[in-house]
C-alpha cells in the first residue's frame, strides 16, 4: 500500500473491523458489544422480523448465537462482523447489521431493524453508506440475499443500484449485488 493511496488494499486483504463503523445523516453504526444482548434477542426472536430472514429460534438458541457473534466480531482477520445501528440523535439502538467475508465473492451484507423504524429509509441509508465504505476500503463486490416477497428489502437493494443475479434462488432467497471496478491508480504490491 502506498502512502498516497491508503484506501487500496492488497488483493485478498480485508479492512479491519474498526474501519467499517460509520455515521450516516440519521444513524450511527458501531461494532456489537456485550451490552447489546437484549436488542439481539429481541430482533432474532421476533417472528414478524424473521419471516423473510430465516428460521425462528428459541431464546436459548439465540443467546448462544449472540455470544458466538461476539467471538466472531473479535477475530482478526474477520469472517463475520456484527454491528448495532443506533439513532445518531438519541443513541437509541434499533437494528443490527452483519457483514460476512465470502472471499473472492466479496462481502455479504445483512440488516434487521425493529418494526417501529422500518419504512423510514434507514436500511437504505445504512446499506448505501456501507457499500461506499467497503468500496473506499478496496472491497470490490457487496451482495445480499433477499426473500422474493420482501418488497421493502428489494426496494432497498434497487435504491443502492444493486442488480439481481439472474436465476438466483438459493433457499428461497434472491441474490442482489453491486460491483466496483478497481481503481487503476491503486498500486498493489
Amino acid at each position: 500500500m502506498t502512502q498516497d493511496n491508503k484506501a487500496c488494499l492488497v488483493a485478498g486483504e480485508l479492512p479491519v473491523a474498526s474501519q467499517l463503523t460509520f455515521i450516516t445523516p440519521n444513524t450511527k453504526v458501531r461494532l456489537i458489544t456485550a451490552h447489546d444482548q437484549a436488542l439481539y434477542l429481541e430482533l432474532y426472536t421476533d417472528a414478524n422480523i424473521m419471516r423473510f430472514i430465516g428460521k425462528l429460534y428459541t431464546k436459548e438458541r439465540v443467546t448462544q448465537s449472540f455470544f458466538h457473534a461476539l467471538k466472531l466480531t473479535a477475530l482478526s482477520p474477520w469472517e463475520r462482523l456484527f454491528f448495532v445501528i443506533e439513532s445518531n440523535c438519541r443513541l437509541q439502538s434499533f437494528g443490527l447489521m452483519g457483514l460476512t467475508n465470502t472471499g473472492d465473492a466479496g462481502v455479504e451484507f445483512g440488516i434487521m431493524l425493529r418494526q417501529q423504524v422500518q419504512g423510514k429509509g434507514l436500511a437504505s441509508e445504512v446499506l448505501q453508506q456501507c457499500i461506499a465504505r467497503l468500496f473506499a476500503l478496496g472491497v470490490s463486490k457487496v451482495w445480499l440475499q433477499l426473500h422474493p416477497d420482501n418488497a421493502a428489502a428489494i426496494a432497498m437493494a434497487q435504491a443502492a443500484a444493486m442488480t439481481k443475479l439472474p436465476g438466483s434462488m438459493a433457499e428461497n432467497q434472491q441474490i442482489w449485488f453491486i460491483e466496483q471496478q478497481h481503481d487503476k491508480n491503486c498500486r498493489r504490491h
